[in-house]
């Protein structure tokens, strides 16, 4: 699921948002001075081998580089430190696993309470971009078992369909979080009107970032791309639904 938080400023605001671990109160903590500490325990951030797309011309390591010493060094600032990236807050370190609605649920919890304490409504729109559905499952609109978006040309015309890529109960939740915030935040609902567009994915017309086998080549479907959208399509509707609430709604 894909879901865009975006904020549009009417004024400049001047107040920042902290967003060092550690800096003293008051005083500004300059980021870029600092020096390079080793951290094997938190570098790297990922394996190179784990990520697609990372330019050929910088795979030190699939290219023989020897030494993988030059991934263990992070950045220190002097009085600060740079946060974490990937997750909101960090004080429980405990993980616990529980219903997906409920986990969207502490998500937009956390947003609604920083929106409010963070956004003024006289100076800020705040807009939620709902998430954005996938089609990998052709039999759910009628069509082939083992089939997916390839080869699909022609928006679903039925009005009830929705897949099992989105959920409803997720909807349900973003408004009764949205509905507690005593700043309004424009509820852009994507999801529905997409869930029809099973033509509009990039499926196997994009860039490749592996060499594709000889198995995938003879069966497309294998690895048509039902996540991603093409351009110019669908997304400009996106995009024109956010300008209407913006100027008009």
């Amino acid at each position: 699921m894909d879901c865009m938080f975006l904020e549009v400023r009417v004024e400049k605001d001047i107040h920042k948002v902290p967003f060092a671990i550690g800096k003293i109160e008051g005083e500004e903590c300059d980021v870029f001075s600092g020096k390079w500490v080793r951290d094997a325990s938190t570098r790297p951030l990922y394996e190179e081998s784990e990520c697609p797309y990372i330019q050929p011309q910088l795979t030190c390591q699939e290219h023989g580089r020897p030494d993988k010493e030059y991934q263990s060094w992070r950045w220190q600032p002097h009085g600060c430190s740079l946060p974490r990236q990937g997750s909101f807050h960090e004080e429980k370190k405990e993980i616990v696993e529980i219903e997906t609605e409920e986990a969207y649920r502490v998500a937009m919890t956390s947003m609604v309470n920083w929106v409010q304490s963070n956004m003024d409504p006289h100076k800020t729109r705040v807009f939620f971009t709902s998430m954005s559905p996938y089609h990998e499952k052709s039999i759910e609109w009628g069509g082939e078992p083992n089939g997916n978006c390839f080869n699909e040309t022609k928006p679903i015309e039925d009005p009830t369909y929705w897949g099992t890529g989105s959920r409803k109960g997720i909807m349900q939740v973003i408004r009764e979080e949205f509905d507690k915030s005593k700043v309004p935040i424009s509820f852009l609902n994507i999801t529905q009107l997409s869930e029809y567009r099973k033509d509009a994915h990039t499926a196997i017309y994009k860039k490749q970032w592996s060499p594709l086998t000889p198995q995938q080549l003879a069966n497309p479907t294998s690895y048509a791309d039902c996540v991603h959208w093409c351009l110019p399509g669908l997304q400009d509707t996106w995009n024109e639904l956010l300008y209407t609430k913006l100027f008009y709604v």
